[in-house]
């Protein structure tokens, strides 16, 4: 059975901040109606990036939404006017100070209910050259991990980006 397109009647952003609460109001094929909560903001890239010491460079930061310290990926979000490969050169370099051979992984929705995209990639090759430069809002340490150290901890779920880390490391063959 083939799924059919739903037909958007109404979009309403309900709140405007770091993201927005769009209210999307679509008709279903069997003609009923419903609303939905959407997330729309500025779209995101982030980056495995692996050292010629076989080690992943990750970040570790405070995170607002589960207020915890959490160990992920480098990455942020794509400045207006930017591109993916633009954005994720910058922000490796700028939160961890490290430079590598990038090549693009992936695009896709950061979840079902959210217009957000996400840019993901890989950097090879990674050596440290140059300082960080962070924002107002950042606190960001940054850790080298050992390969089978990252594997474990991906498996565990103790690192952020899990879905964007599996896809990088299937691009590597490293799955």
């Amino acid at each position: 059975m083939d799924v059919r397109l739903w037909t958007k009647i109404r979009e309403v952003i309900t709140y405007k901040g770091f993201t927005s609460v769009v209210h999307k109001t679509f008709r279903l094929p069997n003609g009923k109606e419903g609303t939905f909560d959407i997330s729309n903001g500025r779209d995101v890239a982030s980056i495995l990036p692996l050292t010629k010491r076989n080690t992943v460079v990750v970040v570790r930061q405070y995170r607002p939404g589960p207020e915890m310290v959490c160990e992920e990926l480098p990455g942020g979000m794509i400045e207006p006017g930017e591109s993916p490969l633009d954005c994720i050169t910058r922000e490796l370099a700028e939160e961890t100070g490290y430079t590598g051979k990038i090549a693009h992984v992936a695009t896709t929705s950061v979840s079902p209910y959210s217009a957000i995209k996400a840019n993901f990639f890989v950097a090879t090759g990674c050596e440290r050259s140059t300082t960080t430069h962070l924002d107002d809002l950042e606190d960001v340490a940054v850790a080298e991990i050992p390969f089978p150290e990252f594997r474990q901890k991906l498996k565990e779920g103790k690192l952020g980006t899990i879905a964007g880390a599996y896809l990088c490391l299937d691009h590597l063959g490293l799955l």
